[in-house]
């Protein structure tokens, strides 16, 4: 096979171009961490979502630095781990504050009743 300077740097410009492409893992951490951003993460686990970011960045930064590497795709991969608990705990807390409302709502509606069933007793309207 005769490798003249032409194809050598025609390989060459191949491999760079595959190369430099981001990892899946790294694409999905980035939609993750945005659709995160728009739910209910920054009002009920803001710390959890800025840790997220960080080890997006971290993941980022190591794309940067080495491409599209095992160690790339491993920090992409844990900041996606990151941003899903972010998620996770913050719709569980979104929850529990809903059924808290809904708790409160029920107990104020009985004591309303009981305060009404007690007046009646007593002859005042």
């Amino acid at each position: 096979m005769n490798l003249n300077p032409l194809r050598l740097g025609g390989i060459a410009l191949l491999l760079l171009a595959c190369g430099s492409a981001p990892p899946r893992e790294l694409i999905d951490a980035r939609a993750a961490l945005d659709n995160a951003s728009y739910g209910p993460a920054p009002e009920f686990d803001p710390a959890g979502l800025y840790v997220a970011a960080r080890a997006l960045q971290d993941a980022e930064t190591t794309y940067e630095l080495d491409g599209n590497c095992e160690k790339t795709r491993d920090r992409a991969y844990v900041a996606m781990r990151k941003v899903e608990r972010a998620e996770t705990l913050a719709r569980t807390r979104a929850y529990e504050a809903q059924a808290t409302e809904s708790a409160r709502q029920v107990w104020n509606e009985q004591v309303r009743r009981y305060l009404r069933a007690v007046a009646a007793q007593a002859g005042r309207p």
